[in-house]
């Protein structure tokens, strides 16, 4: 449930910063293939989720609790 939790907040809070898979791509260093793949819920380790969340200029727990 975490997991989804946080790949719904992950590509809500990227198209709220009107960016693309690509442009997370190119912040983070991370293919657009992975960027798609956490989205729809595949595990994520804590410093893919800091290197994110820093991409976006949250924090990781906005990016695991937004919405709630």
């Amino acid at each position: 449930m975490e997991r989804e939790k946080m790949a719904n907040n992950l590509a809500k809070i990227r198209k709220d910063r009107h960016m693309t898979q690509q442009q997370m791509s190119s912040a983070t260093g991370y293919t657009q293939g992975q960027i798609c793949a956490w989205e729809h819920g595949k595990v994520m380790m804590i410093p893919t989720a800091e290197k994110l969340s820093k991409a976006l200029g949250i924090t990781i727990d906005e990016l695991f609790r937004k919405g709630e």
